[in-house]
């Protein structure tokens, strides 16, 4: 039996083992991939087996009393041009990741059946063991991550804004010194530090022949 609810404004599922892979292994093979890094689910073990009993009147004592969290995520494009799907699965804390790969030829059986092998390694549970499913990651751990991008990208405007300062500083010291900079070069200079992060690659030799300002 699988059951969906919500609590506090998060989506649950609570499934055996084996139905929680045929809902990855539906996912693996039918959704298209992002290319980034991405958040699938968190889960736990229950004490459930599959003849067990079920609460359904007090479903969030689940949610309560579970420990021993895991999560998958799709790790996205890792820079090999490779088309194929990853999904990673890890224990939080650590120590205990997996990695499925799942080609474009894969049927949902095929990701289900390798998805149900690492998870059967990972928890240490048979099939018909119930895990407690959270599709929604937790609000502090969205928030780190949002930091760290905003962290990220603030590095990369700074470094930027003081790359073209450097630039007019050059320019401005060239007129003191009677001499300056022509058009030319003042082209070259700006096209350099705006452009910084590609130096030394061809898409930075090409741009440059087409660079206008």
């Amino acid at each position: 039996m699988k059951i969906n609810f919500n609590y506090e404004n998060k989506r649950y599922t609570l499934c055996t083992v084996e139905e929680f892979a045929n809902i990855l292994g539906k996912m693996a093979a039918n959704e298209m991939s992002s290319g980034k890094p991405k958040f699938i689910a968190d889960f736990a073990l229950t004490d459930i087996e599959k003849d067990g009993s079920i609460d359904i009147n007090n479903i969030e004592d689940y949610i309560e009393n579970a420990s021993g969290w895991y999560g998958v995520k799709e790790l996205g494009e890792v820079g090999f041009n490779d088309t194929d799907k990853h999904f990673v699965f890890d224990y939080y804390g650590g120590g205990q990741m997996m990695m499925n790969s799942f080609g474009e030829d894969f049927s949902e059986t095929d990701c289900s059946n390798d998805i149900l092998r690492t998870l059967r390694y990972t928890l240490d549970a048979a099939d018909s063991w119930y895990v407690l499913v959270q599709w929604d990651e937790d609000e502090h751990l969205v928030s780190y991550r949002n930091e760290e991008i905003q962290n990220a990208n603030r590095a990369i405007e700074d470094a930027a804004v003081t790359n073209f300062a450097e630039m007019l500083r050059d320019y401005i010291s060239g007129l003191d010194e009677g001499e300056g900079m022509g058009a030319e070069d003042l082209k070259d200079k700006l096209y350099e530090y705006l452009n910084w992060d590609k130096k030394y690659t061809p898409a930075y030799e090409n741009g440059r022949k087409n660079f206008k300002f």
